[in-house]
């Protein structure tokens, strides 16, 4: 199977974002395992197929997170942000709080993961 430049690029950067991914629910599990997991790829919408990269839907609490943010693709085009920003309109008039993470700061998932948790232990347990 012969792969183009530009289907091996989105492979790549495919890879990137799902290893981040990984990353993020591991250091969850490691670190704060005694907190609720998150959901992963939550569809929040009920018609759109917009989904979460985690959520905690009781919260309404949601995760982000853009990999291959210096690289051209993806959610770097014109179309791509503009459903990105979409998704976050929707998201907010639904009441969603949404945490966007971007590669720089995945490059410490530690300090992304435990800021998730304290913002999780802030949410009032009425929502």
């Amino acid at each position: 199977m012969d792969l183009s430049q530009d289907e091996v690029k989105q492979l790549a950067k495919r890879s990137q974002k799902e290893s981040l991914e990984n990353k993020f629910q591991r250091v969850w599990h490691e670190e704060f395992g005694h907190l609720p997991a998150p959901v992963r790829q939550h569809r929040f919408h009920p018609t759109r197929k917009f989904r979460f990269d985690f959520a905690w839907p009781e919260w309404k609490l949601a995760v982000e997170i853009q990999g291959s943010t210096w690289q051209k693709g993806g959610h770097n085009t014109g179309y791509g942000l503009t459903a990105d920003y979409e998704k976050l309109r929707l998201a907010q008039r639904a009441g969603w709080k949404v945490l966007p993470y971007g590669t720089s700061d995945c490059k410490d998932m530690v300090a992304v993961v435990t800021e998730v948790a304290e913002i999780l232990c802030q949410v009032p347990e009425e929502l």
